[in-house]
């Protein structure tokens, strides 16, 4: 099993822990290659019942166990899931990413079990991914919270979240590039934004996304408060609201 041994991680012989070796097995430009399996923090406090993110790292799931080289990795048949500790009335975040820089990667897992991740400031690109059945019962995001960040999401799928403003992500005064990526799902029963709440001077730009069966009360798919979106080449189907906005209501945007 995985241990935290100075040396451990040099290969798949001998596996470090997935939270000592992001807190103190790796620096910027380095990688890690957790193998197929569930991930789950440790959970001895609060802080820890998150994984957190090491600036300049890229984080890559998918690895049977075997590989030398990461393009060898099968993301799609070696399952590898970051899982949440989820105790009623206090969800926390399953990932959380601050201040780090752009060389900083998310890259071929499932998050699930919580909340999704928190994004506070710096960059973050987020490619293969897989955010599905996370919730929360009160005012947070159950996908991704972005505040000031600047994130890229390329080739993944955000699927049947729940939350009461902005399901899959909740942006404020940042920018997001979504390209490629499927919300699907997704509900804001008696709130904003089924899929996406878009907020405080957000800027963000969709590129050949679809969007099925998302539900708000206002804007099926998104909410846009004082900020910009732009949807290219992109498919709406089967959205709704119960109030206004079947696919996008728009406050002073």
């Amino acid at each position: 099993g995985a241990d935290n041994a100075p040396t451990c991680g040099l290969d798949w012989a001998t596996p470090c822990d997935l939270e000592y070796a992001l807190a103190s097995r790796v620096s910027e430009g380095d990688e890690i290659w957790p193998k197929a399996g569930t991930y789950t923090p440790s959970g001895a406090d609060e802080a820890s019942r998150s994984f957190h993110l090491t600036s300049g790292v890229g984080l890559y799931g998918g690895f049977a166990g075997n590989e030398t080289e990461r393009s060898q990795r099968d993301w799609e048949s070696n399952l590898t899931l970051l899982q949440g500790i989820h105790i009623l009335d206090h969800q926390i975040f399953v990932i959380r990413s601050v201040q780090t820089s752009e060389a900083t990667v998310l890259d071929g897992f499932t998050v699930t079990g919580d909340m999704g991740m928190d994004v506070d400031e710096g960059y973050l690109t987020l490619r293969s991914m897989t955010f599905r059945d996370n919730t929360d019962g009160n005012s947070g995001p159950a996908g991704i919270m972005n505040i000031r960040g600047t994130i890229t999401i390329e080739n993944s799928q955000l699927i049947n979240n729940h939350r009461y403003m902005g399901a899959a992500i909740s942006s404020q005064s940042g920018f997001m590039s979504i390209k490629d990526t499927l919300f699907q799902g997704y509900m804001s029963s008696e709130g904003y934004g089924g899929a996406i709440y878009n907020v405080h001077s957000n800027h963000i730009e969709i590129e050949n996304s679809s969007f099925i069966e998302n539900s708000a009360e206002s804007g099926g798919v998104i909410f846009n408060d004082e900020s910009t979106v732009t949807f290219t080449n992109s498919l709406f189907y089967g959205n709704s609201a119960s109030d206004f906005g079947g696919a996008i209501a728009n406050d002073y945007g």
